[in-house]
C-alpha cells in the first residue's frame, strides 16, 4: 500500500512538471506567433503602394530605413 502512494505522489509531480513545461511551450509559440504577425504587419506597411506615380511612392532606402528602426 505504502508503494502505491508513494507511485501516485510520483506520478502527481511527473504529471505537474509536464504541464508546466507544456504552459511554456505554448506560452512561447504564442509570443512567436505575435512578433511573426507583427513582422508581417509591418512588412505589409512598409511595402504597400500609397500613390498611383511610382514618383511619390517610397525609395527602396527609405523602405530600408523604416525597417532597421523597426528591428
Amino acid at each position: 500500500m505504502h508503494e502505491l502512494l508513494e507511485k501516485a505522489k510520483e506520478l502527481q509531480v511527473l504529471q505537474t512538471s509536464l504541464q508546466e513545461r507544456l504552459d511554456a511551450k505554448e506560452k512561447n509559440d504564442m509570443i512567436l506567433f505575435q512578433i511573426l504577425a507583427m513582422q508581417k504587419c509591418s512588412s505589409g506597411f512598409l511595402h504597400r503602394r500609397e500613390h498611383l506615380k511610382q514618383l511619390h511612392e517610397k525609395s527602396a532606402s527609405t523602405i530600408q530605413a523604416y525597417e532597421r528602426e523597426l528591428i
